[in-house]
């Protein structure tokens, strides 16, 4: 995977017109909004489906505030809270909630006017992104905030991870110097520098890693 760049994280982003057009359906509206929710959340795609009305707010017309369930825990699946300040995004809930009769119940709806679906979200996705996959954009929202120096521990937070091990496998993908940012700010090497790493070819073992 390569790091996806600031350039065509926007670019992505741009893809989807700042405001939804006039001539657009609720159909439209829905798979856009399903887009910007993925890449602004960096949610599952199990997860964007389990958003109900109530987990998502507007502040001040220009923040979301998204409460998704996070999966892939065992037990009772906890809250994540997460702010995406966007008057793109906005304007979009705003669009979508036009066409919504009910205020209770699924954010989000599939074709028939029932809870939205996995699979349906993957082929929104590959419709506006060929070759994409709603879990490729997860990985890409991962890489774009690594590599703008957001803190390792707020992108585990962010992506709904247990363990710190798991955020980390993006090490590998983003660039050296962010790399060497990240590992100096929160890791202890006990050997060599990663820029030593990056000369010698060698695998930083996630497993040897210790957060200070």
């Amino acid at each position: 995977m390569k790091p996806v760049s600031l350039e065509q994280f926007k670019e992505f982003i741009g893809n989807l017109s700042p405001s939804p057009d006039l001539t657009y359906n609720w159909k439209e509206i829905r798979d856009r909004l399903i887009l910007l929710v993925l890449l602004t959340t960096g949610c599952r795609a199990e997860e964007l489906c389990l958003l109900n009305n109530s987990d998502v707010t507007i502040q001040f017309d220009r923040v979301v505030h998204f409460s998704i369930t996070t999966l892939k825990q065992r037990g009772i699946p906890p809250k994540r809270f997460v702010p995406v300040e966007s008057v793109q995004v906005v304007r979009y809930v705003h669009a979508w909630y036009g066409y919504r009769i009910n205020s209770a119940g699924p954010f989000l709806l599939s074709n028939s006017g029932r809870r939205l679906y996995p699979k349906k979200v993957f082929r929104v996705v590959r419709s506006f992104f060929p070759g994409f996959s709603p879990h490729s954009l997860r990985h890409h929202f991962a890489i774009f905030l690594l590599n703008n120096s957001v803190p390792l521990p707020t992108i585990q937070y962010l992506l709904g991870h247990k363990h710190l091990d798991t955020t980390a496998i993006y090490l590998r993908y983003a660039e050296i110097f962010c790399v060497e940012s990240v590992w100096h700010r929160f890791f202890i090497s006990d050997t060599q520098s990663v820029r030593e790493y990056g000369k010698s070819d060698k695998i930083v073992k996630i497993s040897n890693w210790r957060p200070q």
